[in-house]
């Protein structure tokens, strides 16, 4: 009888946490979406927002607008799609993959890292979220 009780506790832990691990990544899906300023290292600052559709957009320091979409991977881990215009006018498409190290209601740092030309290009961002 007692190992009957043990396994029944075993089991209600396991169960216990893996809704816990599956409300984590919800909350970090609902926490992203919404507009957010972001900084990189540098300094520079953009707006980025995301929807609940998987879409993404951005307006950087020289008033350029760009957009895409966007796809979860894993809890932390975000692809992204975007079409990005130069300052000349020129578009461009490129992909490139969100990693989140820190995500709080108001708050997510993440590295961004994509290849261009066959060079690989990290940069680090911290999102605030635009009330």
């Amino acid at each position: 009888m007692k190992n009957y009780i043990k396994i029944i506790i075993s089991l209600s832990f396991l169960v216990f946490l893996s809704t816990s691990c599956n409300k984590s990544v919800l909350d970090s899906k609902t926490i992203i979406i919404g507009e957010w300023n972001a900084k990189n290292e540098e300094g520079k600052v953009a707006k980025w927002e995301f929807t609940s559709d998987g879409k993404i957009s951005y307006e950087g320091e020289n008033d350029s607008k760009n957009s895409g979409t966007y796809g979860w991977v894993s809890e932390n881990e975000i692809l992204v799609s975007v079409r990005a215009e130069n300052q000349l006018g020129m578009s461009f498409d490129f992909a490139g993959r969100l990693e989140i190290t820190e995500i709080e209601k108001n708050k997510i740092n993440f590295t961004f890292t994509l290849t261009i030309m066959n060079e690989k290009v990290e940069d680090t961002f911290e999102l605030t979220r635009i009330d």
